[in-house]
C-alpha cells in the first residue's frame, strides 16, 4: 500500500514539474512574440535606428531583452506592458504596429515624434488593459476613430494634441465610462463640441483649444462634477457662456479665450470656490465685471478679460480685498 501511494506521489510531482514548465515556456513564448511584434514595427521605420537598443540576440532570450531594450516596461512574465519613446526621433506610421498582439498593453506614449499616417486601425481584438494612450506632438492626420471605444474600451487618458486629425470628435468617446482626461488641442477637428461629453462624469480634463469647432459650448457640460479643467480658447464658438459649468464645482481652469463669445459673465460663476486661472480675453463679452468672482475664487492665480466690451468699473476694492 505505501509503494502504491510512494508512486502516486512520484506520478504528481513530475505532472507539476510538467505543468511549471509548459507554464514556463507559454510565458516566454509569448513574450518572445511581444518582442517580435515590436521589432516589425521598427523594421517598417524610414530611421530605426532612433530605436537602436531594440535588437534581436542569439546570446540571451528575446522576450528578456525586450524587457531591457529602451522605453520598454514588461510585467514579472516578461510581457509587454507599456511602450514609452517620446521623444526619441521617430519618423514613419503606425500601420506596422499590431498592438492586438500585445493584449497586456497599458500604456502607449509615442509623444514628440515626426509620426505621420493615422490612428492606429491595426487592432483586431479588444486592448483590455489599455489605459493610457500619448501620440500628441506628431503629424498624424485623418479622422479620430469613431471605432475607438471598441478597441480600447477601458481608456482613462487619451492625449492626440498637436496634430493634424480632422472632422468631428467622435461622439462614441462618451462610451469611455473611465475616461478622466481628453487632450485634443491644436488640431484640425471641427463640428463643435459634443454635448455627448457631458455624460462621461469621471472626466477631470477637457482640452479642446485650438481647433476650428465652431459651434455653442454645451450646457450638458455642467454634468461633469468632477471636471478640473476646461479650455476651449481659440476655437471658434459662437456661444455665450452657460452659468451650468458653475455646477462643475472642482473647476480650477477655466480658459475660453479667442472665441466670439457674447453676453454677460454668469454670476452663477461666482459659486465656484477652487478657480486659479479664468481667462476670456479676445472675444466680445460686454456688462461689467462682477466683484464676486474675486472674493469667491480665493486661489485665484489669473484673470484675464482683455478685448471684450466690458464697462463699468474694475472691482479694485474686491481684488485688493483678497490680496
Amino acid at each position: 500500500m505505501k509503494r502504491h501511494e510512494a508512486g502516486g506521489g512520484r506520478t504528481r510531482g513530475i505532472l507539476l514539474l510538467l505543468l511549471l514548465v509548459s507554464a514556463s515556456l507559454g510565458c516566454a513564448g509569448g513574450a518572445q512574440g511581444e518582442a517580435e511584434v515590436l521589432l516589425a514595427w521598427k523594421d517598417s521605420l524610414p530611421r530605426p535606428a532612433a530605436l537602436g537598443s531594440w535588437t534581436r540576440s542569439p546570446s540571451v532570450n528575446s522576450a528578456v531583452t525586450a524587457c531591457a531594450w529602451r522605453g520598454v516596461a514588461c510585467d514579472a512574465s516578461g510581457s509587454v506592458v507599456r511602450v514609452d519613446v517620446a521623444g526619441a526621433g521617430i519618423a514613419g506610421t503606425l500601420d506596422a504596429l499590431e498592438l492586438s498582439l500585445l493584449p497586456g498593453l497599458a500604456g502607449l506614449n509615442l509623444s514628440l515624434n515626426s509620426l505621420t499616417g493615422s490612428f492606429p486601425s491595426n487592432v483586431s481584438s479588444p486592448l483590455l488593459n489599455l489605459r493610457s494612450v500619448d501620440l500628441s506632438n506628431n503629424n498624424l492626420s485623418g479622422p479620430i476613430p469613431a471605432t475607438l471605444p471598441e478597441f480600447m474600451p477601458n481608456l482613462e487618458h487619451l492625449n492626440l494634441s498637436s496634430n493634424q486629425f480632422a472632422g468631428k470628435i467622435p461622439t462614441s468617446l462618451a462610451k469611455l465610462a473611465k475616461l478622466q482626461s481628453i487632450v485634443l488641442s491644436s488640431n484640425l477637428l471641427n463640428g463643435g463640441v459634443p454635448p455627448v461629453l457631458g455624460n462621461i462624469s469621471g472626466l477631470r480634463t477637457l482640452e479642446l483649444s485650438g481647433n476650428p469647432l465652431g459651434g455653442t459650448i454645451p450646457t450638458s457640460l455642467g454634468k461633469l462634477r468632477a471636471l478640473e479643467h476646461i479650455n476651449v480658447s481659440n476655437a471658434g464658438m459662437v456661444s455665450t457662456i452657460p452659468g451650468e459649468l458653475s455646477l462643475c464645482t472642482n473647476l480650477t481652469v477655466i480658459g475660453l479665450a479667442r472665441n466670439k463669445l457674447t453676453g454677460k459673465l454668469p454670476a452663477a460663476l461666482a459659486r465656484l470656490t477652487k478657480v486659479r486661472e479664468f481667462n476670456v480675453s479676445t472675444n466680445m463679452l460686454s456688462g461689467e465685471i462682477l466683484p464676486g468672482y474675486f472674493t469667491a475664487w480665493t486661489n485665484l492665480e489669473v484673470f484675464q478679460a482683455d478685448g471684450n466690451r466690458f464697462t463699468g468699473q474694475i472691482p479694485w476694492r474686491s481684488v485688493w480685498h483678497r490680496a
